[in-house]
């Protein structure tokens, strides 16, 4: 892009903020994931799919405790649609996180950060980082570690849009 290629080693406060070491970052340059990152990854996806069956499971059991066939029907219903909003979100996650390690490949975006604090009200404060097009919802750890403005290099995962490393430029 149009940033010096002086690359500044990460510091600790973005690599403890994102979970990344050189070795992950070193891989990332190359378009690839890290084995430490894979194995995150999967066990990431491991646990969505984990979740979805023991909610499963819950309203099933949930059901069949029930004693009459109407309030059965109703709980049935109401436990479908919260399990279906469930599923779908933890759905898409797992299937995205699939699509990652199948592909192997790590995209990366360079530019200048910019961090935004969504939102004050009664559901708490949601941080963001954005470079050109590119934008995710972040912790407030993560948030603190970037500079607002100065220019860097964000690795993420193409279909899960997970970060998983980032390194600031001179």
């Amino acid at each position: 892009m149009f940033f010096d290629k002086d690359k500044v080693k990460p510091g600790a406060s973005l690599m403890d903020a994102l979970n990344f070491d050189e070795t992950d970052l070193d891989y990332n340059r190359q378009g690839e994931f890290s084995p430490a990152q894979q194995q995150r990854l999967f066990q990431r996806q491991q646990l969505t799919l984990t979740y979805s069956i023991i909610l499963s499971g819950v309203l099933l059991f949930a059901i069949l405790l029930i004693p009459t066939a109407r309030q059965a029907i109703i709980f049935l219903f109401a436990g479908m649609g919260v399990a279906g909003y469930f599923l779908f979100t933890n759905g898409s996650e797992w299937v995205s996180l699939s699509r990652d390690l199948k592909q192997g490949k790590v995209k990366q975006v360079e530019g200048r950060i910019r961090l935004d604090v969504e939102g004050q009200g009664k559901n708490g404060v949601a941080y963001s980082v954005r470079i050109d097009q590119e934008y995710w919802k972040i912790n407030k750890d993560t948030f603190l570690a970037f500079k607002n403005e100065d220019p860097y290099i964000i690795y993420f995962a193409s279909h899960s849009r997970k970060i998983l490393s980032a390194e600031w430029l001179r």
